[in-house]
């Protein structure tokens, strides 16, 4: 992801910073080393892409690229909080 989206992203999450968790995935080993291999192998040309996931099930809430339109995160985000 590019760093300057995702110094805009994070600016607009910040009421968030104590419910989510950002995780980048710079290198592909590491993203072996969570078990994402599926993922990536499916999403590798995606780049800039930003995937909202749930921890507890391992589902994809969201998925978007490079979308600079805050409510797609933000909506997500709320529903899946007030879970």
């Amino acid at each position: 992801m590019s760093g300057c989206f995702w110094t805009w992203l994070l600016d607009r999450v910040q009421k968030y910073i104590r419910s989510i968790h950002l995780l980048t995935l710079p290198f592909i080993a590491k993203a072996k080393e969570l078990g994402l291999s599926e993922f990536l192998a499916t999403n590798k040309t995606q780049t800039g892409s930003l995937t909202i996931v749930d921890p507890a099930t391992g589902n994809i809430l969201a998925q978007h690229r490079n979308n600079p339109a805050i409510d797609a995160y933000t909506k997500v985000l709320d529903v899946a909080i007030a879970k």
